[in-house]
């Protein structure tokens, strides 16, 4: 790439998204773009960062560069409006997780159109360790959604994830808590048999 090209603030603007929008994104390619001025919170036209794409491609050394340089983990983009982390944790990308906890993401930013934590988004696909690593992080646990007005408890017990119910209740997540229709997670349980074993804990 021509050095007069990546001294133009113009042409810098959206080369980085470019590149973190390829399969195959070269680190030392990413890294030039930065140390000359590229802006590693810009947007592209879903209003995601290159931090969203590196955190869904689970990119670590990406994440980690683009963290150094100043990108903000907790932007909202994407059809959803949702955070780094969000993506992180719907990938099941642990060690990136973690890399964005490090880096003073918040846990427990609800996504724009569904209301959607990391931690429905990880009890939702049963990533035990990262529920672990949110709980562990101050993630709330009780924080519900904004379609249903469910937990992240609501959210394992549909999908059945038991081990994943089972951390939450060890944690006090209410059994009986109710959301807009009238769910419980124990009467979900119950109905696909899972409850003893679910509480036995």
């Amino acid at each position: 790439m021509p050095v007069n090209r990546l001294s133009k603030v113009s042409n810098l603007k959206n080369t980085l998204l470019k590149e973190m929008k390829k399969e195959d994104t070269k680190l030392e390619i990413l890294q030039m773009l930065l140390h000359n001025g590229a802006d590693p919170n810009l947007k592209d036209n879903e209003e995601k960062t290159a931090l969203h794409y590196a955190a869904k491609k689970g990119t670590l050394d990406i994440c980690q560069l683009l963290l150094s340089y100043g990108a903000d983990p907790n932007i909202k983009g994407g059809p959803l409006k949702e955070t780094a982390l969000h993506y992180a944790a719907k990938m099941s990308r642990l060690d990136v997780c973690e890399l964005l906890l490090r880096n003073r993401a918040n846990p427990d930013i609800k996504s724009d159109r569904y209301g959607m934590t990391a931690l429905h988004y990880a009890a939702e696909e049963g990533a035990l360790n990262i529920c672990k690593l949110l709980l562990s992080n101050g993630a709330d646990l009780n924080i519900r959604d904004g379609s249903f007005s469910e937990t992240a408890l609501h959210h394992a017990a549909r999908m059945s994830r038991l081990d994943v119910c089972q951390l939450l209740l060890r944690n006090r997540a209410d059994p009986d808590t109710k959301g807009d229709e009238n769910k419980q997670p124990c009467i979900m349980l119950l109905k696909k048999k899972h409850w003893i074993s679910a509480s036995c804990c």
